[in-house]
């Protein structure tokens, strides 16, 4: 069971996610964005900076496995379609 201090900071990351840049790749969650969260809850001093470490450390963990992921899957990289022969 999810303690309730960790679903906060789960449902954080999800709602942060939405403010991704995608492009070429997928992208870090903005600083901007994390700090305009984390001011909605009138976060300030170590809880802004607790609040910050947290959310960063879940992306970059995130980013690591969708980076894996690409690597492992060819249809993420656009290799799936195979040539047939007429």
């Amino acid at each position: 069971m999810t303690e309730p201090w960790m679903a906060f900071y789960i449902e954080s990351f999800f709602e942060l996610s939405t403010e991704r840049s995608v492009g070429m790749g997928i992208g870090p969650i903005p600083w901007s964005s994390i700090f305009n969260y984390a001011s909605a809850f009138e976060f300030t001093g170590s809880d802004y900076h607790t609040f910050h470490s947290i959310i960063r450390a879940m992306d970059s963990h995130y980013l690591r496995m969708k980076a894996n992921d690409s690597k492992r899957i060819p249809e993420a990289n656009g290799n799936s379609r195979k040539k047939h022969k007429s």
